[in-house]
């Protein structure tokens, strides 16, 4: 048999019994992922959302000696996933991706933690929350929304020292989003990039006053980011940056939470072998 490690949920792995029963039909023997039994050579299923993606990274402090990933997306936003064809959890997709190619994914770096596709802080920090929630339950991409809703109407803004690339400034903000990938929340465009950058992060920090003015800055995002409305939006690009809240504040690196008083972002020259 064909032996595959299994990294999921017990909830997710319910929710998709009958697909893993399939693959498992199909002659392989999934195994609870274990990082002690794992080679570089192993494969591993990741079947969840970009926070369990992010989770399964995080249980290693050798990142020299990842196994090869094959990540199927059933999370509640997916945004990772969004860059990728046959992500769906369905058989057909698993074999597409058990016989595909492997790229090397570059890994974004925040206090010693690592990510792939955003990190988001401030008010943003408390739109997703990692636990089982009715409204993800029910309503799947559109609690993102709500949850936005709920958080555009006591919007408390920051004051955040911010160095980028060596030069320090202030910036006044409700939150921000440090990007290497090209999507957040559910599917607003975070990005200018077509892929996931490895070199550059997109930095976005949001400055609206309420609901109407959140909710503008993020259709502000869907247009050309050289022309943002930089009343709403401040963005820049840059290699590396420090983000000094006012005190201990949570950073959600791909949904996962973090807290801390100073996060230092950076790229890594770690890779994540992904199979597409």
């Amino acid at each position: 048999m064909n032996k595959l490690f299994l990294c999921a949920s017990e909830e997710v792995q319910s929710t998709h019994k009958d697909l893993l029963q399939e693959i498992r039909n199909e002659g392989f023997n999934l195994t609870p992922y274990n990082q002690q039994e794992y080679s570089k050579n192993s494969r591993v299923l990741v079947l969840g959302g970009d926070g369990s993606l992010n989770y399964f990274l995080n249980l290693h402090k050798d990142k020299e000696t990842l196994p090869q990933i094959l990540y199927l997306a059933c999370g509640t936003g997916n945004d990772f996933s969004r860059l990728f064809k046959n992500r769906e959890p369905t058989l057909t997709n698993f074999f597409q991706l058990i016989k595909g190619s492997t790229i090397d994914l570059p890994l974004a770096e925040c206090n010693g933690e690592y990510f792939i596709n955003v990190a988001s802080g401030g008010e943003l920090a408390k739109i997703t929350n990692p636990k089982k929630e009715a409204n993800k339950e029910r309503l799947g991409k559109l609690s993102y929304y709500l949850e936005g809703f709920k958080a555009g109407m006591s919007l408390k803004k920051s004051t955040y020292k911010v160095s980028i690339d060596g030069s320090t400034r202030k910036i006044e903000a409700f939150g921000y989003i440090v990007a290497q990938g090209v999507y957040a929340g559910g599917g607003i465009k975070v990005s200018q990039s077509a892929n996931i950058h490895p070199c550059l992060f997109d930095c976005l920090f949001f400055k609206a006053e309420g609901v109407v003015e959140m909710i503008r800055s993020f259709i502000e995002l869907q247009k050309d980011f050289s022309d943002l409305d930089n009343t709403l939006v401040d963005f820049f690009k840059c290699k590396s940056l420090v983000i000094e809240p006012k005190g201990k504040e949570i950073v959600k690196l791909d949904g996962e939470p973090y807290s801390e008083s100073k996060f230092y972002f950076k790229h890594s020259n770690k890779t994540l072998p992904f199979l597409v």
